[in-house]
């Protein structure tokens, strides 16, 4: 049997930039799903912190703020290599968390994916929206639900 997946969850963004610490938000929600196979961790702008956590995981999921021009508080769960294309623009985090996988040791990167949330303003200011801030709690369940599905996944074809 292989040993279960180990999954990281990032909380991506600046919260002194309103709607764009969307994903801080969600991980500190998130907090309570960390195991010794689940690592969450509040990591704001500061990605170099999590080289080593990188090389650790399997899967990723970064959460963020992401722009695809849909209503503001809209949820995105998509692997990362999907969201190319001239109408959606991702927050400087994600583009920062690829570059930070390419720095890492690893042979293949991990599997990574987004879960991003449409902001209304990215701006100085400290409190969120109201559209993100009533995403916030849908983005963590939708996360709980994705971690579920993987460990499921994994116990589904190793188990029995």
């Amino acid at each position: 049997m292989s040993n279960p997946p180990r999954i990281l969850v990032l909380g991506l963004g600046n919260e002194l930039l309103r709607d764009d610490g969307a994903g801080v938000h969600v991980a500190r929600i998130l907090a309570d799903c960390a195991s010794e196979n689940t690592r969450v961790i509040d990591i704001g702008t500061a990605l170099l912190q999590v080289v080593d956590d990188l090389e650790w995981a399997d899967y990723v999921v970064g959460i963020d703020a992401l722009n695809a021009g849909n209503e503001p508080g809209s949820l995105y769960y998509v692997e990362r290599d999907s969201l190319r294309g001239p109408d959606i623009s991702l927050s400087l985090h994600d583009l920062d968390l690829h570059a930070v996988v390419n720095l890492t040791d690893r042979a293949t990167p991990p599997v990574i994916h987004v879960l991003g949330i449409e902001p209304k303003h990215i701006e100085y200011g400290l409190e969120l929206t109201e559209p993100v801030a009533l995403a916030v709690p849908k983005a963590a369940r939708y996360c709980r639900e994705q971690l579920s599905a993987l460990r499921s996944s994994w116990l589904s074809h190793n188990v029995g």
